[in-house]
């Protein structure tokens, strides 16, 4: 991962106050990931998110698969 990236992971495996006080579903939302880094709401920062989250979960899968073998 990016340092970017170990970052988001890092917030949304253990959510600061600020995310939990905002949480509804019990998921940290893009929206969450937005406002706690200071990023402009607009399509680029949601991209941006979006692309880190599902590299994340790349990784992850990928560590599983290797901790299976």
């Amino acid at each position: 991962l990016t340092p970017d990236e170990y970052l988001v992971f890092v917030t949304q495996l253990d959510p600061p106050p600020y995310i939990q006080e905002r949480m509804t579903s019990g998921r940290v939302s893009t929206e969450h990931l937005i406002d706690f880094f200071g990023l402009p709401r607009n399509k680029r920062s949601v991209n941006l998110i979006t692309s880190y989250r599902r590299h994340i979960k790349e990784v992850l899968t990928l560590a599983e698969e290797e901790f299976h073998r």
